[in-house]
C-alpha cells in the first residue's frame, strides 16, 4: 500500500510533477515508468491547469500513462486533456468512465 503524507500530496498536486518518481526514474535512456490515474475531471480549471502544468514540465515524455476514465463529460475537454495527456507521454491508454460516456455537447451539465 502507498501512504503519502498530506503535505507529500499537497506537493505532488501543486508542483506539477512526482517529485518522489522523478528522485527513482531509471537512469538508462528510454526506460519509462508506467503511471495510473482515473477520476482527473479536467472540465474544473484547477484539474486543467495541473494537466498543463505536467505537459510543460516534460518530466515524463518517457512515461507511459494509463487514464482509467472520469476525465470529463464535455467532448472538448476530454479531446484536449488526451492531446495534452498525449504530448506529456510516451504513449497513453485511455479507458473511458462514465463521465466519458455520457458527454454532453458543448459545455451543459454533467454525466452519470
Amino acid at each position: 500500500m502507498l501512504s503519502w503524507s498530506k503535505a507529500s500530496l499537497a506537493a505532488y498536486f501543486e508542483s506539477g510533477v512526482n517529485s518522489h518518481a522523478t528522485a527513482s526514474r531509471p537512469s538508462e535512456p528510454g526506460q519509462g515508468r508506467l503511471y495510473a490515474v482515473s477520476d482527473v475531471h479536467t472540465d474544473k480549471p484547477e484539474n486543467m491547469a495541473w494537466w498543463r502544468r505536467l505537459e510543460e514540465c516534460g518530466a515524463h515524455r518517457a512515461d507511459s500513462l494509463i487514464l482509467a476514465g472520469d476525465v470529463s463529460h464535455r467532448p472538448d475537454v476530454l479531446l484536449e486533456t488526451l492531446q495534452i495527456a498525449a504530448r506529456a507521454f510516451r504513449t497513453v491508454h485511455f479507458v473511458p468512465g462514465n463521465h466519458d460516456l455520457w458527454v454532453r455537447g458543448g459545455g451543459g451539465g454533467g454525466g452519470g
